[in-house]
Parts: structure tokens; sequence; C-alpha cells
């Protein structure tokens, strides 16, 4: 399992079986990441599944792809961070 640092919210990071995992807030989760930002992340104990499409910067790997996919992932660790334990 690889762990990782990815966006300011998002902590506890890894990856394994294609899929990451990671913590945002109190919440854990599961996530597909794709190119440029795309996001399937699935909330289980939520019962939520978010899902985010971009422009996927097609064979541009600099900072502006980069500083336009975390924005990305920092929106939806912001708003899984926001939703309050039932």
């Amino acid at each position: 399992m690889l762990t990782v640092r990815v966006g300011r919210n998002w902590d506890d990071n890894a990856y394994g079986y294609q899929w990451w995992s990671a913590q945002a807030g109190n919440h854990r989760f599961n996530f597909a990441w794709g190119h440029g930002g795309q996001l399937i992340v699935l909330v289980e104990d939520l019962d939520m599944v978010v899902v985010t499409t971009s422009y996927p910067f097609w064979l541009e790997h600099n900072d502006q792809s980069w500083k336009h996919e975390k924005a990305i992932i920092t929106m939806v660790s912001e708003f899984i961070t926001s939703i309050p334990n039932e």
C-alpha cells in the first residue's frame, strides 16, 4: 500500500487495487482518480457518491494542469469535511 499526501484536507491517503483511500475531516472514503481531476468518490458512512468531471489537460503535465487538479481535489475534500457526523 502506497501512502502519499495530496491536497490540504485529504489525510491518511493510500493506494491499492486501482483505488485510493483517504480521510477528509471525520469521513473515510475510497475513490477512483482520473487524469485532470476526474473523480469518483465513495463515502460509505454517508451513503454518498461524489463525481467530478473536468477538462483532462490531455498530454499536458505541467504546473497549470496540476493546479487545476489540486483545486478539484480541494473542493471535494472541503465539501466532505463540511458534512457533520450523524
